[in-house]
């Protein structure tokens, strides 16, 4: 599977006093007392002079797959979490939303630590979280097809600077798989999951909240469940798997 920092439903009656409030509790996914953590957007920097940190507009894979080619494992992590991305409609893997674990890194000064490419955090930009539930009729086939490939269907970094246009997720895949073919495997792997499997896994969040503003409704858990398969068929037809 894709390595995601375990995520639970946090409660907190003492945040707004009187009021039950809940949030996403992400676990931390590295060691602060062993481990150095160094931001792709600190990279993003080193790497590009005139880097615009703010909307990250060259935020681009060519570059980071050059600094980081040497990584172990960080080509084969990267085709996991951007088929990931583009399952579940995150638009919002920005330099910041991915960094670089040096492991040891504060226990061996000296030599300095492992590095690995971080597991697929921050995720929430995702999941037709933007659409309102009384809204999900209208996604019929044309409104449907531009969401799912359209403006709201972008990685946030670009293929390369060669590249001007933002490529949506598929566009991107395809480049992506053509460059770099002993990815392909990667990806189908990813994709052999079925509807009943999604289902299982995400159905007890519908009762996992009582709270009717909070609550994950059986409508709107159909309506993700729709828009990943959809994706996911998108995909396996771009990719020819």
């Amino acid at each position: 599977g894709v390595e995601v920092p375990p995520a639970h439903i946090g409660l907190s009656t003492i945040y707004e006093k009187g009021v039950d409030t809940y949030a996403a509790l992400i676990e931390w996914f590295y060691d602060e007392s062993k481990d150095v953590y160094i931001t792709g957007e600190r990279i993003m920097v080193g790497l590009i002079k005139d880097f615009d940190t703010k909307k990250g507009r060259k935020h681009n894979f060519k570059k980071i797959r050059n600094f980081s080619k040497d990584i172990k494992g960080a080509l084969n992590r990267w085709a996991s979490i951007l088929t990931f991305d583009t399952l579940i409609g995150n638009t919002d893997r920005h330099q910041e939303n991915w960094g670089l674990i040096s492991k040891d890194a504060r226990l061996n000064p000296k030599e300095g630590g492992i590095l690995y490419l971080s597991p697929a955090f921050d995720n929430s930009t995702a999941l037709c979280y933007e659409i309102f539930e009384h809204k999900f009729d209208l996604y019929e086939e044309d409104k449907l097809e531009r969401y799912l490939k359209g403006k709201k269907a972008k990685h946030h970094m670009k293929w390369s600077l060669d590249v001007k246009r933002q490529l949506n997720f598929y566009e991107f895949m395809k480049i992506f798989t053509v460059d770099f073919p002993q990815i392909r495997p990667i990806i189908a792997n990813h994709l052999s999951f079925t509807y009943q499997q999604v289902e299982e896994v995400l159905a007890p969040l519908v009762e996992a909240v009582s709270d009717p503003e909070y609550k994950l409704t059986q409508k709107r858990l159909d309506f993700v469940l729709k828009m990943i398969f959809r994706r996911k068929r998108i995909l396996e037809e771009t990719l020819e798997l």
